[in-house]
């Protein structure tokens, strides 16, 4: 049997009626009081998103993906596919890094490298590797064999070199990853002498006309610089490669010590930029072309002053930005010499960036957390603050009980993270969750469209998308959920609501509010909550439930039993009953399993007597 709602019939007195002008899709605004915020935005709403259509619609939640807890918040979740191997989901936690197999965890640190730092990690892919750094480390893995620490490229630092060590023109720089480096000499018929151009502590090998000689084969001399060979290596061009190691020829932690990177090459991905590190707190370094085990002196670029530290890179375009503290400086590949640079340059001078993990791409441009709150920033090289837009002032700061992202502590802020998921900028900072839905957001025109979640998202720690579409996440207590399409968060009840702006209609009228008409969509089984507030009763003991499930057995007559489905949600009719200057709703649901999402809403009320 069909269950239908009659509109009641309206009064003698001219009805007015309230239908949301630009719809209620406009994020939350604690900025200013709940009077003053725009119609299509709500004062208070939690774990509601608009992927029911644009329309208030209760969140999914997570399943748990382990057997137990680790015990140990969880430092980095990421994916990683070897070439030829199957996606592996790969964690940091206890000082390890493991990979899930099922349910159970697999520790991929049993090689020489028994342990890592017990630090939030960063990771990339590059070449078919999964390298990271954890602050001391840099270390790789490579799919099948434990972590390793990267051992540095050697560059050839000089070709053509004669056999006492003239002539000869310089190639590659030294690599600030490594103590070693080869000179590569063009050797004569009878010469069993060969110079160096720089001292060093050993020779770690010699070829001649590509093949390995052995030790025995020659000696390095007390001068640190004359290498004799038993029997003269022969002539050729470039025939005679030595290379030789110096201890602490090169200060390798410039690179061990780096927290964070960025892929970046211009128009491609070929380099690795590397930053972070608190020794050279305003500098980058990059890589060398399409190698990331090799960080050429040359690639060391400083980026102002050195009383403000880099905290965040992003590639936007062609440009690459690099973050500081209160500066936003860009690059361009300069290719204008034989050599190519990567010069930089002042990009704006107001905001910066408070973490390296805020910074994700977003519509063209780049999101990152600064001191003024979330800033996004699109490419320019015209120096000023029309580059960088604060998105996020309805979110910055709260008037009321709920406090905003500026209300945290420095150290909070500099804690901070962020992740990207079916195109949601998920901003975590301290125990709070803001979640910019770039789907409804145009930033540039300064419109974003924010609200928090709760619950699981609280005690996250990171986040990552997986190959599969799902969202994984891994929390405080050492626990890596995955996303799933239900209504609960590994069990438990998903506390949601939404509430409306104030109302007020004709401010210079008190108004007597006859009933809301909305509709939601069927569920199985929802009964979503209302709360009504005016000036003359603004407690929630005015609690209504009402029955959005999309069937009662009590109301089937068997006898005339059909199946069939109905697309369109069902209409319900609240009866008001109250008077007052404006008014205002929540909708709640915290029923385990059970969805809400919110099709309209419109109110009917007559007004009443002037306000004096």
């Amino acid at each position: 049997m069909a269950r239908v709602t009659q509109y009641p019939t309206p009064p003698a007195e001219e009805m007015q009626v309230y239908d949301f002008p630009s719809g209620f899709s406009g994020g939350i605004d604690i900025s200013k009081s709940a009077d003053l915020i725009a119609q299509n935005k709500s004062p208070d709403m939690v774990n509601v998103n608009y992927d029911g259509g644009g329309i208030p619609t209760k969140r999914y939640g997570f399943d748990s993906l382990l057997d137990s807890a680790l015990s140990s918040e969880i430092k980095g979740l990421y994916e990683f596919e070897p070439a030829g191997g199957t996606a592996q989901i790969l964690f940091f936690c206890n000082g390890k890094m493991y990979k899930k197999s099922g349910t159970n965890k697999v520790d991929l640190c049993t090689g020489a490298k028994a342990s890592i730092a017990d630090a939030v990690t960063d990771a990339f892919i590059f070449g078919g590797k999964f390298y990271f750094l954890t602050g001391t480390e840099f270390c790789y893995y490579d799919g099948s064999n434990p972590v390793a620490e990267v051992t540095g490229y050697i560059p050839t630092v000089l070709i053509g070199k004669a056999p006492a060590g003239t002539d000869g023109t310089a190639d590659e720089d030294f690599n600030l990853l490594s103590d070693s480096w080869k000179e590569s000499f063009s050797g004569t018929a009878g010469d069993t002498d060969y110079v160096l151009t720089f001292p060093c502590d050993s020779i770690t090998e010699v070829k001649v006309g590509g093949v390995a000689l052995a030790a025995d084969a020659y000696a390095l001399q007390a001068d640190k610089v004359t290498v004799i060979f038993d029997d003269p290596p022969g002539e050729g061009t470039d025939n005679v490669v030595i290379t030789a190691t110096k201890d602490g020829l090169m200060d390798t932690t410039a690179i061990t010590k780096c927290r964070f990177h960025s892929v970046y090459g211009g128009l491609n991905d070929t380099r690795v930029f590397l930053s972070g590190n608190p020794d050279y707190q305003n500098a980058t370094f990059h890589s060398g072309l399409n190698d990331p085990t090799y960080f050429p002196e040359s690639g060391l670029v400083f980026h102002g002053s050195d009383a403000e530290a880099v905290r965040g890179m992003a590639r936007v375009a062609d440009y690459h930005l690099t973050f500081k503290e209160r500066q936003i400086y860009y690059t361009n590949v300069d290719l204008s010499t034989t050599d190519v640079l990567f010069p930089t340059k002042p990009m704006n001078d107001e905001y910066g960036c408070t973490s390296w993990r805020t910074v994700k791409p977003a519509q063209g441009g780049a999101l990152a957390l600064s001191y003024d709150g979330v800033i996004w920033t699109v490419p320019s090289s015209v120096r000023g603050q029309l580059n960088t837009l604060i998105v996020s002032k309805e979110i910055n700061r709260g008037v009321g009980e709920v406090s905003g992202i500026l209300q945290e502590t420095r150290s909070t802020l500099e804690a901070a993270w962020a992740e990207v998921f079916e195109n949601k900028y998920y901003l975590h900072v301290g125990s709070k969750c803001w979640v910019l839905d770039l789907d409804y957001s145009n930033l540039a025109e300064g419109d974003a469209r924010w609200y928090p979640y709760t619950g699981l998202y609280e005690d996250a720690t990171c986040m990552m998308e997986g190959q599969d579409g799902y969202l994984y996440m891994g929390d405080e207590t050492g626990v890596i959920y995955k996303s799933n399409s239900e209504y609960n968060d590994a069990g438990v009840a998903i506390d949601a609501w939404w509430t409306s702006p104030m109302i007020f209609g004709d401010i210079t009228r008190y108004k007597k509010f006859i009933y809301l008409n909305c509709s939601f969509s069927s569920e199985q089984s929802a009964a979503h909550n209302i709360y009504i507030y005016t000036e003359e009763d603004s407690s929630e003991d005015s609690e209504a439930i009402v029955d959005a499930s999309a069937f009662d057995f009590d109301d089937i007559d068997f006898d005339e039993w059909t199946f069939g489905t109905n697309p369109y949600s069902l209409p319900v009719t609240i009866w008001l009953k109250t008077k007052g200057w404006f008014i205002f709703w929540k909708w709640r649901n915290n029923e385990l399993n059970q969805g809400m999402t919110i099709h309209s809403q419109v109110l009917f009320y007559t007004n009443g007597k002037k306000v004096k």
